[in-house]
């Protein structure tokens, strides 16, 4: 697994699955080496972590995410063909004055707070 940090780039978008699983995809400015070098990268958040990821982050919020890239093509019904590079986020901890937090366990203690 790989870690990854960034500002939330825009407001949590959850949704749910035909099989009613919680899907929640957002991008964040990530920063690497050091804050002038950062791309933009997609962020792909499944279950109780993706309902916990959309009821506590907020735009611009910082926060570490623990998971994995993967590489994602598709046709769509046009005929053309599609592909992304998205990271998977197994764990996530949003950082407030230098305090990290796992949000999940924070929602799980405390329900929703954004």
């Amino acid at each position: 697994m790989e870690t990854i940090k960034g500002y939330l780039q825009e407001i949590p978008d959850m949704q749910y699955t035909a099989t009613g699983l919680a899907l929640t995809k957002l991008r964040i400015h990530e920063e690497l080496i050091s804050p002038d070098d950062h791309l933009n990268s997609r962020i792909i958040i499944w279950a109780e972590l993706a309902e916990a990821a959309a009821n506590m982050l907020d735009i611009q919020a910082f926060c570490y995410f623990k998971g994995y890239w993967k590489d994602r093509s598709w046709e769509d019904s046009s005929g053309n063909k599609h592909a992304i590079k998205e990271f998977t986020a197994r764990q996530i901890w949003r950082v407030d004055d230098g305090v990290f937090t796992d949000i999940l366990e924070e929602y799980n203690e405390n329900g929703a707070v954004v």
